[in-house]
């Protein structure tokens, strides 16, 4: 009986305590200011904080997490190509798995892809998931990696979304695009062989209520190539605009021009003096050019602009068109080696010149 009655009253007198309380509390409050909490959500177009990112969108054409991709991909992220001063589409390939861009050595033309042993560079490049279709003599992949916010590299065959295509895989260069956040950049540098460059990103709101986003990305260098007599200067500006009038509406502009001023870098050297000793046990230096000065020419002048639609119907449908017009026109000549004639050291070498001019409208319609 003692026992009941002490927990009875315990059990009374624990309101009356907690009341009290309650009471002193009120009487002491003090409104502190709000703390804002802002997390940057990754996409599959914007930036990665770091090296590894989590979303893609190769592989589905919609904005998926990776881990959750039934297919190989590798993902070259701003910041990783920033580390590694990466400066073209070869040089942001050397640490991708099962893909390469360097099959001829020193290459400004692009040439030279492969991706799991099948050396293709026709029909493998896109640019923000729509091909870029090019000609037999010339490329769009020399564009300009600065104005990439990622490499989305799609190892093995995926004609399933993109039609006819290279069973090694494609690669997705993918545009840098406005941001809400105010974005100032520019860089300046020089280099190796007389390279000056200088690049600029700007970025942010137009209006207000960030209905109206813009960015502008250029970049130029000038300077020589490690092969004599061959220069190599360009001038790249990409501008972009994206309007989003509601929450579930989206468009956005995206347009690129680019020239480019160069030579040919690969010589097409023999195999002694380079990789074996040649006579009297010499190699060639590594800046041997075997053309003539006044008759090497590899210039291009690609550009192109398009949009990107996008409208969600409700919580299940999602409608989407992405079109883009593209041009190219491109100029060559050369002086090529063929091949040593004899033991005394005379190389033959032949000439070569051409050129070609190109267009193209791609749509690609998406529910």
């Amino acid at each position: 009986m003692t026992a009941r009655r002490n927990l009875l009253v315990a059990a009374m007198s624990l309101p009356v305590l907690l009341g009290g309380g309650h009471a002193v509390a009120q009487e002491a409050t003090t409104t502190l200011d709000p703390i804002n909490i802002q997390e940057r959500v990754e996409s599959a177009f914007g930036t990665v904080d770091g090296y590894v990112a989590t979303q893609g969108s190769t592989a589905t054409k919609t904005e998926t997490p990776l881990i959750e991709t039934p297919q190989s991909i590798s993902v070259i992220t701003k910041d990783q190509m920033e580390a590694q001063a990466v400066d073209s589409l070869n040089s942001a390939l050397r640490y991708t798995p099962g893909a390469t861009g360097n099959l001829y050595g020193t290459d400004n033309r692009g040439h030279g892809l492969q991706i799991r042993g099948i050396s293709n560079s026709s029909g493998v490049f896109y640019k923000d998931g729509l091909q870029l279709k090019e000609s037999n003599f010339t490329l769009f992949t020399a564009l300009d990696s600065y104005g990439a916010e990622r490499y989305e590299i799609l190892r093995g065959p995926a004609s399933v979304l993109y039609g006819q295509a290279s069973p090694g895989g494609i690669i997705n260069y993918v545009s840098k695009r406005p941001t809400e956040e105010n974005l100032r950049e520019v860089e300046l540098g020089a280099g190796s062989f007389d390279r000056y460059e200088g690049k600029f990103d700007f970025s942010g709101a137009v209006n207000a209520d960030k209905s109206l986003l813009f960015r502008l990305t250029g970049a130029a260098h000038t300077g020589d190539t490690q092969t004599d007599f061959v220069e190599d200067d360009r001038i790249f500006i990409a501008p972009a605009l994206t309007w989003q009038p509601d929450a579930d509406t989206s468009l956005t502009i995206l347009a690129n021009y680019q020239r480019d001023r160069s030579g040919w870098a690969m010589q097409y050297l023999p195999a002694y003096g380079t990789i074996r000793p040649g006579r009297d046990g010499k190699y060639l230096p590594n800046s041997m050019f075997v053309g003539e000065p006044g008759f090497d020419t590899y210039d291009n002048d690609q550009a192109s602009i398009g949009y990107e639609l996008d409208h969600r119907l409700n919580e299940t449908w999602q409608v989407r068109q992405h079109a883009r017009y593209v041009y190219l026109k491109h100029y060559e000549e050369g002086v090529f080696g063929g091949g040593l004639l004899n033991d005394e050291g005379d190389y033959s070498r032949y000439a070569d010149a051409g050129g070609s001019r190109l267009s193209g409208v791609t749509i690609d319609n998406q529910a």
